[in-house]
């Protein structure tokens, strides 16, 4: 299980940089657990506001994600 949290959202994104943010990990993820290709997390986290309290190893590249996120 991935949880993702978004301080700054309710029930939908209101945020572009935040819903750019989550259709990258959710890419991940499904290629991750169905196949297929997908488009690595790149610059997909500027400008959004996430935390993810559990499950960052099951996304590819998620967790090196995060730690560039925090240092810039």
């Amino acid at each position: 299980m991935t949880y993702v949290l978004y301080k700054d959202e309710g029930h939908g994104f209101a945020r572009p940089e935040n819903r750019l943010s989550f259709y990258a990990i959710t890419e991940a993820f499904l290629r991750e657990h169905l196949g297929g290709s997908y488009q690595p997390i790149g610059q997909d986290f500027a400008g959004a506001n996430l935390t993810v309290p559990a499950g960052s190893n099951q996304v590819p590249g998620l967790e090196e994600a995060l730690k560039a996120l925090v240092y810039s």
